[in-house]
């Protein structure tokens, strides 16, 4: 949700806010606490890389603040099952990126969801490089 769309550690679309994917999120939440950027740094990230209108900035910012909210929340509990937790953040940002979807232009979809495919990418190699390292430890 680009480089560093989301959250800086993990990231979720979500995780790199945007989102940040959450699966990475939810595996490291235990960790380390999840510093999100601001929901400005986010639209502003959005806004250089999809040429974002001012009437669509002011439309997604507070999308993207309600999602983090969220996430934040669902990352505090520490008492729901893990794929339950993950399954809740997925649920998350799939519903903020449809609202945000609805505000974009076709090309602006089409580039909004080659943002989010990379992130995912990289939030997927991540967690590999953590497991990895994971079992090296252990």
């Amino acid at each position: 949700m680009p480089p560093s769309l989301s959250a800086s550690e993990p990231q979720t679309a979500a995780e790199s806010e945007i989102g940040a994917e959450p699966e990475a999120a939810a595996g490291a939440a235990s960790a380390s606490p999840i510093a999100f950027p601001s929901p400005q740094e986010v639209v502003s990230r959005l806004q250089t890389k999809l040429s974002l209108s001012a009437d669509q900035v002011s439309a997604i910012t507070p999308i993207i603040a309600t999602r983090q909210e969220k996430l934040k929340a669902a990352l505090a509990d520490t008492g729901a099952r893990r794929m339950k937790r993950r399954r809740e953040l997925r649920n998350i940002v799939t519903e903020s990126d449809k609202q945000i979807n609805a505000l974009l232009s076709p090309e602006q979809q089409k580039q909004y969801a080659e943002i989010e495919k990379q992130l995912h990418e990289e939030l997927k190699q991540r967690m590999q490089e953590r497991r990895n390292a994971g079992a090296d430890a252990g």
